[in-house]
C-alpha cells in the first residue's frame, strides 16, 4: 500500500521517483538500458548525462558493440536510491 506523501497531491498518480523504480524493477538487474530510455527517466539532459558520467557522478556506460552504449540497470537503480539518500 502506499503512503499518500507517494502520491503527487496534483494529479493523483504515483511520484515521479517511484514511476522510475517500478520501471526499473520490472527489467531484470543485469539487463542493459539505452539512452534514450534512460532520458526519460533521468532528471536532465543528454548533455548533462555525459557530464555527470565524465565527473563521475553518474554511472558509466557499457560499450556492448561498436555502435550500442547502455546502463546496468543495477547501477542506475543504485544511483537513483543513492540520490534518494541525499535528499
Amino acid at each position: 500500500m502506499q503512503d499518500k506523501n507517494d502520491i503527487c497531491p496534483a494529479c493523483g498518480q504515483p511520484k515521479v521517483r517511484d514511476k522510475v523504480h517500478m520501471l526499473l524493477d520490472s527489467i531484470p538487474p543485469r539487463a542493459f538500458i539505452r539512452q534514450k530510455l534512460l532520458m526519460q527517466l533521468v532528471p536532465f539532459s543528454p548533455a548533462t548525462l555525459w557530464r555527470k558520467v565524465g565527473s563521475g557522478d553518474f554511472p558509466k556506460p557499457v560499450k556492448l558493440s561498436e555502435r550500442v552504449t547502455g546502463w546496468r540497470v543495477e547501477d542506475v537503480r543504485a544511483w537513483f536510491d543513492k540520490k534518494g539518500e541525499a535528499s
